[in-house]
Parts: C-alpha cells; sequence; structure tokens
C-alpha cells in the first residue's frame, strides 16, 4: 500500500498536534504484546483520524518517521499497515513475539485481529475501515477536491467502536 497523500494533507499545524496532546497518553509505556493495549492505541488513532477526518493513518502525530527505511515507527517498532490490530495479529502466540520473517497479512493473520469487523475482515467491502478507503480516497485525490468529512468522521467513529473479540 502506497503511503501517498494530498499536498493539502501534509501540515505541521499546531493546532492538530496540540489536540493531539489531549488524546494520547504519553506517560503510559503501551506493551505492543498486550492486546488491552493494542486496543487504546487503535482508539487513540482512530479517536484522532475522527477529529481530523482530512487526514491520513500516517498524519497521526503518535507516529515517528524513519527518514532511513521511509517507515513510520510506534516505540521503534515498524507497525504493519499503520494498524496497531495488524501489528498484533502478527504475533507469534508460541514465542510470544513478533514474527519479523512475516512481511505480508493473511487470513490466519486476519482471524487472530482482536476486533469484530462487519464481514469478519477489515479490507471487506462492508467494513467502515474499507467503506474510510474509498471516502477518504486513500490512494489519490486533487487538491481543492471536497470530501465528505461528516461521513469520514462517522466511519473513523465506527471503528473506534467496534466490538471487541473476547
Amino acid at each position: 500500500m502506497a503511503n501517498m497523500m494530498c499536498k493539502a494533507h501534509k501540515s505541521n499545524s499546531k493546532d492538530f498536534i496540540n489536540h493531539f496532546d489531549g488524546i494520547f497518553n504519553k506517560e503510559k509505556a503501551y506493551d505492543l504484546k498486550n492486546k488491552d493495549d493494542i486496543i487504546e492505541l487503535h482508539k487513540q488513532l482512530w479517536t484522532w483520524l475522527s477529529e481530523n477526518p482530512s487526514r491520513q493513518k500516517e498524519d497521526w502525530p503518535g507516529w515517528t518517521y524513519n527518514d532511513t527505511t521511509e517507515a513510520y515507527l510506534y516505540s521503534n517498532t515498524v507497525i504493519k499497515n499503520l494498524c496497531f490490530c495488524c501489528q498484533y495479529t502478527d504475533l507469534d502466540e508460541e514465542k510470544d513475539d513478533i514474527d519479523e520473517e512475516k512481511d505480508d497479512i493473511d487470513e490466519d493473520d486476519c482471524d487472530r485481529c482482536p476486533l469484530k469487523w462487519p464481514g469478519d475482515y477489515c479490507e471487506d467491502e462492508t467494513s467502515p475501515f474499507e467503506r474510510w478507503k474509498k471516502e477518504h480516497d486513500m490512494y489519490f485525490c486533487d487538491e481543492g477536491e471536497v470530501k465528505d468529512l461528516v461521513k469520514i468522521k462517522a466511519l473513523c467513529l465506527e471503528i473506534v467502536n467496534l466490538p471487541i473479540k473476547e
């Protein structure tokens, strides 16, 4: 997946960075192997996106961008698909560690997603994530194109409030 965005979406606006401070708990050390922490980070990311509906996932101020690897990091870890839940699915249950050799998501990974998605998977055409991607037009947009930000916000909040698997 390409990490492309409109020029209009790139900004170092103090407003969205300062607003982020109210959402993100910088004091907490999140464990990327802990389901509760993963869910909390997922909710922080998508809450921020709901409050910044013209932004992309890679704009989230919680990421650190590594110029050398051209990757977005959280806590010095490349997060698969910029998704904490995808990252969690990559845990090797026997070793309780991230499987560094896996570089793609497969259906077994999706079965381990901690969220209950409509249609069973995030990329099902009925899921709020897939509808968000289409609505947000993740791969291309024209500067000045007007998007339905109210609809994008609603889809983000739908993702925030997805039920969690037991």
